[in-house]
């Protein structure tokens, strides 16, 4: 990673063969964020990462972010709500940005 003079920002410089970028010029996906590109030095130190075996709490605590785009996030919705229904403890991780969630891994 390369630091930019002057900026709060860190972006991800990788290098590539002349015949790997032909290929991905022939994609025409579009580049994934990196997580610097979404936010500053400053707000990364204030992420954190809460582990849970129980998706109950994972539902409660991520709800409001899990429920802002509901077709996005279905498949972790539906994964979560099946062990909730079974009793079942699993193995869950909720991004925060202070105390909001900002993501979930399942």
């Amino acid at each position: 990673m390369v630091g930019l003079a002057g900026s709060n920002r860190i972006r991800a410089h990788t290098l590539k063969s002349d015949r790997s970028s032909k290929r991905a010029s022939r994609r025409s996906l579009p580049p994934r964020p990196f997580v610097t590109d979404l936010f500053s030095v400053d707000e990364l130190e204030e992420l954190k990462v809460l582990f849970s075996e129980d998706p109950a709490f994972v539902i409660s605590k991520a709800d409001k972010f899990l429920s802002s785009e509901p077709v996005v996030h279905n498949l972790i919705l539906s994964i979560l709500h099946s062990p909730v229904a079974q009793s079942d403890p699993g193995r869950y991780w909720i991004a925060l940005h202070g105390e909001e969630a900002v993501g979930v891994v399942v």
